[in-house]
């Protein structure tokens, strides 16, 4: 976090750096996959961990539409890898 001066207030200035990944999810055909990171039956891991685990990033924002699915899924298990996520 950095501050800088504005009309002599001091503002907190966060710096976001934002990547864009592309994860192939359905690993298996037979098995379906709503999480970003494991297929359903968590037999076959995506690249996605890994590559978050490379550029030191531990916090995710992850949005969609299905919640009760695809988000939920990659939110738990975001959170059993130890990453953050909200």
């Amino acid at each position: 976090m950095h501050n800088f001066e504005f009309f002599d207030l001091k503002i907190p200035f966060i710096f976001f750096i934002f990547y864009t990944f592309y994860i192939v999810t359905m690993l298996m055909v037979q098995i379906d996959s709503y999480s970003a990171f494991y297929d359903n039956g968590h037999i076959s891991q995506t690249e996605l961990h890994d590559l978050l685990t490379a550029r030191n990033i531990g916090t995710l924002y992850i949005v969609g539409l299905a919640t009760d699915y695809c988000v939920y899924y990659t939110a738990l298990d975001a959170s059993k890898l130890g990453l953050v996520s909200s």
